[in-house]
């Protein structure tokens, strides 16, 4: 598993989108628009004190902007650069995470249901080609203890990362 540590919140965003838009030269020489796809870890299992009359109901990714959580938010920009695969590290209110998003893959777009044969038709679906791994990390676990929770499913591949409560 291999990161880059950066030291401030911002500075992470900052420069994580400024070496996908621009197409950056990395350490190996090569241009990031030239790159596959990176795994994008988002550090989803805080408290969120600071916005402690929201997320005494929810946890803060899952507070809304605009209709979407912020989760949702961070996931479409990372998409746009053509990331597409998310592992989330999960902790408190962990479970509103994972509802979310199996209520969205299963309730959404049109659909005929036979309630005699137990029959579901899908209809039209407009939804993200993603795929996100929900991972449990703990509830009291430090941000190094997440990104080692999901060291099976990032292996020895580089990664991005960043926080489940920022929008840039």
């Amino acid at each position: 598993m291999r990161s880059v540590s950066v030291p401030e919140k911002a500075d992470a965003v900052t420069a994580v989108e400024t070496a996908t838009s621009k197409g950056v030269r990395g350490a190996r020489g090569i241009d990031s628009r030239d790159q596959k796809s990176l795994k994008v870890v988002i550090l989803a299992g805080g408290y969120g004190t600071r916005l402690a009359e929201e997320t005494e109901v929810r946890p803060k990714p899952m507070v809304e902007i605009g209709g979407y959580p912020i989760l949702w938010h961070i996931l479409k920009h990372y998409a746009h650069f053509g990331h597409n695969e998310f592992l989330v590290a999960l902790g408190y209110k962990g479970d509103e995470v994972k509802r979310y998003f199996l209520e969205r893959s299963t309730l959404s777009g049109d659909m005929t249901i036979g309630l005699a044969r137990g029959g579901l038709k899908r209809h039209a679906r407009d939804l993200e080609d993603w795929t996100i791994h929900l991972v449990d990390t703990g509830l009291d676990t430090n941000t190094g203890g997440r990104v080692k929770h999901l060291q099976r499913i990032i292996g020895e591949e580089t990664f991005l990362v960043t926080y489940g409560d920022g929008v840039a």
